[in-house]
C-alpha cells in the first residue's frame, strides 16, 4: 500500500512539474545557441583586420637599421 501511495505521489509531482515548464517556457523565447549557418561568425577563416599580422608594415623591432 505504501508503495501505491508513493507511486501516485510521484506521478502528481511529475505532472505538476512539467505543467509548469510547459507553461514558463511558453514566455521564454527561444534562442539556439549554436545556428548551423550563423550569418555573423565570430572567428571568420580570412579576417578583414587581423590582431596579429604576419607581415606588419611598420615593425616597432627592425632587423635591419
Amino acid at each position: 500500500m505504501v508503495f501505491i501511495f508513493s507511486y501516485i505521489i510521484i506521478l502528481e509531482l511529475g505532472s505538476l512539474l512539467y505543467g509548469s515548464y510547459s507553461s514558463i517556457s511558453f514566455f521564454i523565447p527561444k534562442n539556439p545557441k549554436n545556428p548551423k549557418n550563423p550569418k555573423n561568425p565570430k572567428n571568420p577563416k580570412n579576417p578583414k583586420n587581423p590582431k596579429n599580422p604576419k607581415n606588419p608594415k611598420n615593425p616597432k623591432n627592425p632587423k635591419n637599421p
